[in-house]
């Protein structure tokens, strides 16, 4: 089981439902068993950004991080259920969404599952080509059980 907590600071309010469906998907795909969870937040441009440019040393938007919970500093407060948070940039979902030709919900699920595959410890940057498409080959699955089923 994988539980999540959301915070919407965006502006745009999205279905927690629809999150809640892709972190099960990814949970079955990934196997992961017990009571886990992670932290979504729904950002908006400049809060990614910012973010983007104290973790990663970018200086733009982008789509999505994700923090692992770092297990090797974590002294207090060190929770072996909580995976890390995944941070997905509202505005530039609708962005590449529109791009892409698909909704929104499409989007925000591809970036969901992405996120959660980092938190996971897949790569897909400065890795081999082999550890990248095992990467991209979880996220193709997971996404394919979430859209078999949509309605």
């Amino acid at each position: 089981m994988l539980n999540l907590e959301i915070n919407q600071p965006a502006k745009t309010r999205l279905p927690v439902a629809w999150f809640k469906r892709v972190a099960q998907a990814f949970a079955q795909a990934e196997k992961i068993s017990g009571q886990k969870y992670f932290s979504l937040a729904l950002v908006g441009s400049q809060t990614i950004k910012k973010l983007n440019r104290c973790y990663r040393g970018q200086n733009q938007v982008t789509d999505v991080l994700s923090f692992s919970e770092d297990r090797k500093s974590a002294k207090i407060f060190f929770d072996n259920n909580f995976l890390g948070e995944v941070i997905i940039c509202v505005p530039q979902a609708k962005r590449q969404a529109q791009a892409f030709g698909w909704d929104l919900q499409t989007e925000l699920a591809r970036l969901l599952t992405h996120g959660l595959a980092h938190l996971a410890g897949y790569e897909h940057e400065a890795v081999s080509d082999a550890c990248a498409q095992a990467m991209s080959r979880q996220e193709a699955r997971v996404l394919a059980k979430v859209f078999k089923n949509k309605k």
